[in-house]
């Protein structure tokens, strides 16, 4: 929109000019004040306020008004998450989580979860409004952004003669190798990548099981080679293996009209996971699942189940909890798995003490009421019992991740 002025263009100049026709008038420092308040909020505008008449400035003009010369400042834009005290006040909301955990006052939980949400949105802006939000990338956020509180709490640890081990690292990361190698010449090249969950295609009708291994399978990829062949084939294979392994499964994709399509197929959900490394056979346990509730994409509400934090995950009665924003409600493990086959989203497991090295053999791993039978006739393994605070740690980092960030985002 162009404002014209019925003045001379010479005017447009000299504004600040008072007309020699124009009467003098007394003015209070109010007055005066309120003055430059209205011609400072229309300088952020481009226009300059005389007589009432609005009139755009050109950009030289407004270059000069501000006091700013055009296109050669080389201020660096700081990232608010990277300011002092950022990271402070981002553990400190994080404990406030922590130190809420038991109260029964639900207006002062949802205002400390919001505080918590506002601080990460600080980094992850996708997060700043209110609108239905992806469970999966707030949780990779969180994550992400509590390993960078690494070097503060080292050094804060270090001044009172202690040693801070990031949960993060400790619990959630594992390491996998990325084999590449091309169709035609036979170069390989071999990469090692931390992670600290794994995302799968999801499978109709298959068990989590099942869509690992394809995940692990050898995958053909268009990479150009320096012999000139355009294919190649990668693979990739777990180094280490994490206490707590987080698994998403992919729902949501986009149609080539980019329209967000929500996957409602039906995946197996069992007590049991194998993962095998370079070291051992690992056995995890299924300990808690988040689950996405509606018929699509960009609405729905996510709900979370877990093992009860009270009792074991072997226990015989299989007791786990339902929690819906501030509804929790007694369930069992096998209501659970039966009832999220739609709905499971992001599945957590607990690593177990018992593992089976590899020898080159081929052996039956126990079932879970195998190993509860096995216990309960020959005692406490002494390899459990000195695990117990590991593992104990491990669900509960397992139980925290999923319960404190299920709900509506």
């Amino acid at each position: 929109m162009v404002l014209k002025k019925e003045n001379s263009p010479s005017s447009v100049s000299s504004r600040r000019d008072v007309p020699s026709e124009a009467p003098t008038t007394t003015t209070t420092a109010a007055e005066s004040s309120k003055a430059k308040k209205s011609r400072r909020r229309c300088k952020c505008f481009g226009l300059w306020r005389r007589k009432t008449k609005l009139v755009p400035l050109q950009k030289d003009e407004r270059d000069k008004r501000t006091h700013q010369k055009p296109q050669e400042s080389n201020e660096t834009q700081v990232d608010d998450s990277q300011e002092p005290g950022h990271q402070e006040v981002w553990l400190g909301s994080f404990m406030d989580i922590v130190r809420c955990h038991h109260s029964v006052d639900v207006l002062h939980k949802l205002q400390v979860l919001l505080s918590f949400k506002d601080i990460i949105s600080v980094h992850a802006q996708e997060f700043q409004d209110i609108s239905q939000k992806d469970a999966h990338e707030f949780l990779t956020s969180v994550l992400d952004q509590m390993r960078d509180l690494t070097p503060l709490l080292s050094e804060t640890a270090a001044m009172l003669g202690l040693t801070y081990n990031c949960p993060v690292r400790e619990h959630l990361v594992f390491k996998m190798q990325n084999t590449r190698m091309c169709n035609s010449c036979g170069f390989s090249s071999m990469t090692f990548e931390d992670f600290t969950h794994l995302s799968l295609n999801l499978l109709p009708g298959a068990s989590v099981q099942e869509m690992l291994e394809e995940y692990l399978t050898e995958t053909e990829l268009e990479y150009r080679c320096d012999c000139g062949a355009s294919t190649s084939w990668q693979q990739y294979r777990f180094v280490t293996l994490p206490r707590v392994l987080i698994l998403h499964v992919k729902r949501f994709h986009f149609t080539p009209l980019l329209h967000l399509v929500k996957l409602c197929h039906p995946i197996l959900l069992f007590r049991e996971l194998m993962l095998t490394s370079s070291q051992a056979n690992v056995w995890y346990t299924l300990v808690s699942v988040i689950s996405h509730l509606g018929p699509g994409g960009n609405a729905g509400h996510y709900i979370s189940d877990g093992v009860h934090p009270e009792v074991d995950v072997f226990d015989p009665a299989d007791r786990w909890l339902s929690y819906n924003d501030s509804i929790v409600t007694e369930t069992t493990g096998a209501t659970v798995f039966k009832k999220c086959m739609k709905t499971a989203y992001i599945l957590f497991y607990q690593r177990q003490v018992v593992e089976l090295r590899i020898t080159g053999t081929s052996r039956k791993f126990p079932s879970s009421e195998e190993f509860i039978r096995r216990d309960s006739e020959a005692g406490a393994r002494p390899s459990c019992s000195s695990s117990s605070s590991s593992s104990s740690s491990s669900s509960h980092t397992a139980q925290a991740a999923s319960h404190g960030f299920a709900g509506r985002l």
